[in-house]
């Protein structure tokens, strides 16, 4: 069972989505998902070990990987499967 802020997570951001790789910022996450730990480590905790690992873990993602982009901040880029289509 996925935790209630990793299906949050796959309706805002993947669910109606067809792309097969896309990079989100940590802020656009932590806004979407009203996130409002102030402390930062807490929010990639929360970000990591509640939402991504579980939707890696239950096959939504294939991978995630953490991402420095100078003023932007914090970004993750994910690999999605391919939606099946139903014949």
């Amino acid at each position: 069972m996925l935790t209630s802020n990793a299906q949050a997570f796959y309706r805002q951001f993947i669910l109606h989505n067809n792309l097969t790789q896309m990079q989100i910022n940590m802020e656009t996450i932590k806004e979407r998902l009203h996130l409002w730990d102030k402390n930062k480590a807490n929010l990639i905790t929360t970000i990591e070990y509640n939402i991504l690992k579980p939707l890696r873990q239950h096959g939504l993602i294939l991978s995630y990987e953490k991402r420095i982009n100078g003023l932007k901040g914090i970004k993750y880029a994910l690999d999605i499967p391919e939606k099946r289509t139903k014949a």
